[in-house]
């Protein structure tokens, strides 16, 4: 029963991640000049081109989540039953053109298929740019790859590979992949406390507004004993310097995760200025929740001055990545991947 549980969640959540945009608190007409010239800055066809990678057991692993949640009416709603109808027409597919047995997990095809259409808009040879924490390299599909394996937490199953070559990754690095040479490296550098004390404290101060409304339970007691929180420790919030609202601008995304319990989160995320005021809200205060969204890098895709923000959106047993782009008023997923719920 709790397996057939955490395969549900898994659709509901990768669906519930993919929020369509992250609205602010300030009023929309306030940026309809900026949002002009920002759509005119944008290469709005290499933002179709994006796609999250992992490196995994050897493998530079790419998921076209996209691809994946077009099929909805066959198979990517969230029930039981239509993700059963992509792992049917996966074992389809791979009994077609492999020797199939269900205690096999792995298997591997160097050449395009008709059937890999419904899962994927990428091709064999397609040659795609991965950025990631050292450095943006070009790098080509070389063929694909089932892995049922990932059927526990009931992740996607279906993936391009692409070649590392030299690429120094470590095991679960997630990269960014798309087909524009002017993107910049992967930003996992969270900006120091000690080095910055007066931004933190100002971002505290500001958080601490919202925050002070979360309750936490006391794990002392053995009761269901909840108690507010009086400050946040500087230790909780990352912040990440960056351009998040127009070309050039010194802001910073600022985010405060809290778990409340065992399986209950708080978080808020918001975007200040460099003197720790408020530009804008990326997450509002979201607390008493199942699942949580923490920030872990920053990236600008497409070279237009304004960085796009990978968050990790998670539960107590399990986690993916959505990539956020702004549009001028508001942040929408442009790409998600790697969801597992176990």
């Amino acid at each position: 029963m709790k397996y057939l549980f955490i395969l549900i969640f898994s659709l509901l959540f990768v669906s519930a991640c993919s929020k369509d945009r992250k609205d602010s608190e300030q009023p929309k007409n306030e940026f309809a000049s900026e949002q002009k010239e920002l759509k005119k800055n944008t290469d709005v066809k290499n933002d179709k081109s994006v796609f999250l990678g992992r490196f995994t057991n050897g493998k530079l692993l790419i998921e076209d989540n996209r691809t994946y949640e077009k099929n909805a009416l066959s198979w990517a709603k969230d029930t039981m039953e239509n993700y059963n109808k992509y792992i049917d027409y996966l074992k389809s597919v791979a009994k077609k053109y492999s020797s199939f047995k269900e205690e096999i997990q792995e298997y591997n095809f160097d050449k395009d298929l008709d059937e890999f259409n419904k899962l994927t808009t990428l091709k064999k040879g397609n040659k795609l740019y991965i950025s990631t924490q050292s450095s943006v390299t070009p790098v080509e599909i070389t063929g694909f790859y089932m892995n049922f394996d990932d059927l526990i937490g009931s992740g996607i199953v279906f993936y391009a590979v692409a070649d590392a070559g030299k690429l120094m990754l470590a095991d679960n690095d997630v990269v960014i992949c798309t087909g524009n040479e002017k993107m910049s490296v992967f930003n996992t550098g969270k900006l120091n406390k000690k080095e910055n004390s007066v931004l933190f404290k100002s971002v505290t101060s500001l958080m601490m507004k919202k925050a002070k409304d979360v309750k936490v339970k006391d794990e002392t007691t053995g009761q269901d004993k909840y108690e507010r929180v009086t400050s946040i420790d500087t230790n909780e919030l990352i912040i990440f310097p960056g351009s998040f609202t127009s070309a050039g601008a010194k802001e910073y995304i600022a985010g405060y995760t809290k778990r409340q319990s065992f399986d209950n989160f708080a978080y808020y995320i918001i975007i200040v200025n460099d003197k720790g005021e408020l530009v804008k809200v990326f997450s509002e205060l979201v607390k008493d929740s199942f699942t949580y969204e923490t920030i872990i890098g920053i990236v600008d895709i497409n070279g237009d001055g304004i960085h796009e923000i990978l968050s990790e959106d998670g539960y107590y047993e399990g986690a993916g990545y959505n990539l956020h782009k702004f549009d001028g008023m508001g942040y929408n997923v442009i790409t998600s991947g790697f969801f597992f719920g176990v």
